[in-house]
């Protein structure tokens, strides 16, 4: 993003992973840097400037070919793909109220299609949808975050019968 305001800031880069229930990734996901002027680039905070300048990001968005408009429909098209029915898939991530801000704000179809419900991922560390940096996908945040994620969820979100019996005497 250019910065923290959903209202006056911009949506640089999205990325987005589908999983299944059990945090299995249903394919390699797909990542697009948003097209922006060189204007809204440089009216961004210092620290958006240095840090976005050293990523590679600020020029990435300069050489974009795609807009915000052709960015959400790509990206719906792929949920859809993947999650036909309308209001069955969630948003998930790290800062996933912050994304959902942006998204309601830039790109209201991909939230009006998603449930209502998310997964914050700061919480829970379950992951989905994330916003990660261009480079070696395997060192991709979004991966990173999803692996993290299959930890609690594999150790604490566990059917009953899988679950260690539960001392009644034990003062947790």
């Amino acid at each position: 993003m250019t910065g923290l305001s959903p209202r006056n800031d911009k949506i640089l880069e999205i990325a987005v992973l589908i999983t299944d229930g059990n945090l299995k990734l249903m394919d390699e996901g797909v990542e697009f840097i948003v097209k922006m002027d060189k204007g809204t680039l440089d009216n961004m905070s210092e620290w958006c400037i240095k840090t976005h300048g050293q990523t590679g990001l600020t020029q990435a968005c300069l050489d974009s070919p795609y807009t915000s408009e052709f960015v959400q429909e790509q990206v719906l098209n792929y949920i859809k793909r993947w999650i036909p029915a309308k209001n069955t898939g969630m948003l998930a991530g790290n800062s996933v109220h912050m994304d959902k801000m942006f998204l309601m704000e830039q790109m209201p179809d991909i939230i009006d299609y998603l449930h209502y419900r998310i997964i914050g991922g700061s919480k829970s560390r379950v992951g989905g949808i994330d916003h990660p940096p261009r480079g070696d996908p395997l060192k991709n945040p979004c991966t990173e975050h999803l692996m993290i994620s299959k930890v609690p969820f594999e150790n604490i979100f566990m059917p009953p019968h899988l679950a260690p019996p539960v001392d009644p005497t034990r003062k947790y």
